[in-house]
């Protein structure tokens, strides 16, 4: 069986474009996408502990070379492997917050404190610890019935 070529930075400049991206032979994870208009970008692909496959975009060919991009590649996969790439899903309320500040407070809204109140008093505690991508329409729609069943009101009123 012969032996893959290794790749140099002669070989990653003469790649042509296709729509698969050329895996490294030296790195397992570590591939060239190569687009359409000839631009090539490192990338690196691992599982995260949750299951969930994720790329990493390294940078294009013109800035790294192979080696610089290997390296940058190790680091990423160990990264994603430990759990490291990302900051996390946000909360519910870490979402909300940033909404309100950015939204109600600043735009100095006339119904301010019945809106920080409807969020304090209904949408927290119900979504409090809940990464905010996890909530679904059902979600909701189970809310506002609990809080129609227990005021008789629903939220678009301001609780």
């Amino acid at each position: 069986m012969a032996r893959r070529k290794t790749l140099t930075d002669a070989g990653v400049k003469a790649l042509s474009p296709r729509t698969t991206p050329y895996p490294d032979p030296e790195l397992p994870g570590h591939y060239i996408r190569v687009r359409p208009t000839g631009i090539k970008t490192f990338v690196a692909v691992a599982r995260a502990q949750s299951g969930k496959q994720i790329w990493h975009t390294i940078g294009p060919s013109t800035l790294y070379t192979i080696e610089q991009a290997r390296e940058k590649a190790r680091e990423a996969i160990k990264a994603i492997r430990d759990g490291r790439d990302r900051a996390g899903p946000e909360t519910f309320e870490a979402v909300a917050e940033n909404w309100f500040t950015r939204h109600v407070e600043k735009e100095k809204l006339i119904s301010t404190s019945k809106v920080r109140s409807c969020l304090d008093r209904q949408l927290i505690p119900a979504w409090r610890g809940r990464d905010f991508t996890s909530i679904r329409r059902t979600d909701v729609a189970k809310l506002l019935d609990s809080v129609e069943d227990a005021s008789g009101l629903l939220l678009p009123t301001l609780c």
